[in-house]
C-alpha cells in the first residue's frame, strides 16, 4: 500500500497493475514514488493511470524535476489538485530517447543507493566498535557527567557582539540548537567557552554531543561540558552520543544541566581514552569523505533533471 510519503503497509490484494508512478495527494506533497509491483494506492496519493507509451520510469524522472509543491494548496492539510498538474506542459523526446534517460538515472540512482548504504554500515561500524571497546575493557567504572565537567548552558547573544561571517573582529565561532554545519550560528567579538570541551543539544533533537577545541560562545541552551579532570573530550563526545537520553516533555523537548550532569558514562584511563578516539576519528574521517562522495552524486543527479526537463 502506498501512502503520501511511501510504502506504510501491506494488502492481500492490489487495485493498480505495475509499474506504477505515484505522489502524495494529501499531507506530504513533492515525494515522487516508482514501483515494480502491483500496488494498493491509498487515498492520500495521486498515480499515473495512462503513460500514453512513454516510459514510466522516464515519466517518474520527469515529475521529480517539476517541483510538484507548486501545486499544492490548503492552509492546513496541504492538498494537491490532479487537475492542476494535467496544466503542466513540457516537452519530451521520443521514446528511444526516453529508455535512455531512464536508464543512465536509474544506473546514478543505485550508485546513490550504494554510497547512503556503505555511510550507513561505517556508521554502525563505528557504533560496534564503540560497544566491543568497553566490553574488552572491563575494569571501567560509570561515573556522572556532572562529576566529570562543569555544565553551562548557552544564553542570548546581542546583534551587535554577533555577524554571519567570519572576520578579525569577529573570531569566535557562536553555536546553538542545531545539527546542520554543527550548530554554527554565526561569529562573535568575544567567547565564553575555551579549550577542549564538549557541547549537547539541549532543545529540539537534545543529546546530541560535539567535541569542541576550539573558543567559542555557545546561545539558546546549548549545553556546555567543560572538564573538571584529565580526560579526552572526543571519546566522551562519542560516548554521550551512544547514550539514550530521555527527557519527558510534553512540549518542545528540552535537555536542562542538572538532567544531563545525571547521566552516566563509563569511565577509563585516559590514555585509554585518547587510543579509542584515536580510532573513531579514523573512522569518522572516512564517513565524511564517503557523505562529500554522495553529495556529489546527489548534486550531479539533481542537475542532469534540470538541465533535462527545462
Amino acid at each position: 500500500m502506498i501512502y503520501s510519503n511511501g510504502i506504510r503497509n501491506y494488502h492481500s490484494e492490489f487495485k493498480c497493475h505495475a509499474p506504477g508512478v505515484l505522489t502524495g495527494r494529501s499531507g506530504t506533497i513533492g515525494k515522487v514514488f516508482f514501483v515494480n509491483e502491483d500496488y494498493w494506492a491509498h487515498n492520500t496519493t495521486l498515480w499515473v493511470t495512462d503513460f500514453f507509451n512513454n516510459s514510466p520510469k522516464f515519466i517518474f524522472y520527469m515529475y521529480q524535476s517539476i517541483n510538484i509543491e507548486q501545486f499544492s494548496s490548503g492552509s492546513g492539510v496541504p492538498t494537491l489538485n490532479r487537475n492542476d498538474v494535467h496544466e503542466y506542459k513540457t516537452g519530451v523526446p521520443s521514446a528511444q530517447e526516453q529508455n535512455k534517460i531512464a536508464t543512465f538515472l536509474s544506473f546514478l540512482d543505485e550508485r546513490i543507493s550504494k554510497q547512503r548504504e556503505l555511510i550507513e554500515k561505517l556508521k554502525t561500524y563505528k557504533r560496534g566498535l564503540i560497544r566491543d571497546f568497553l566490553s574488552n575493557n572491563c575494569s571501567y567504572e560509570l561515573r556522572t557527567l556532572e562529576s566529570l565537567f562543569e555544565i553551562k548552558a548557552g544564553g542570548d547573544i546581542s546583534k551587535e557582539n554577533c555577524q554571519t561571517n567570519q572576520s578579525p573582529h569577529f573570531p569566535y565561532p557562536v553555536y546553538a540548537n542545531s545539527l546542520t554545519n554543527k550548530g554554527l550560528y554565526g561569529y562573535a567579538n568575544y567567547y565564553k567557552i575555551c579549550g577542549d570541551t564538549i557541547t549537547v543539544t539541549g532543545r529540539g533533537e537534545i543529546g546530541h554531543a560535539t567535541a569542541r577545541h576550539e573558543n567559542y560562545v555557545p546561545i539558546v541552551r546549548l549545553l556546555s561540558l567543560i572538564p573538571k579532570t584529565e580526560l579526552d573530550v572526543d571519546f566522551f563526545a562519542e560516548i554521550i552520543n551512544e547514550t539514550n537520553i530521555f527527557v519527558e516533555s510534553t512540549g518542545v523537548p528540552q535537555l536542562t544541566s542538572p538532567q544531563l550532569g545525571k547521566v552516566q558514562v563509563p569511565w577509563i584511563e585516559p590514555s585509554v581514552q585518547k587510543n579509542c578516539a584515536q580510532i573513531i576519528k579514523t573512522i569518522d574521517n572516512l564517513v565524511t569523505k564517503q557523505q562529500q562522495i554522495y553529495n556529489i552524486l546527489f548534486l550531479y543527479k539533481n542537475g542532469l533533471l534540470q538541465q533535462m526537463f527545462i
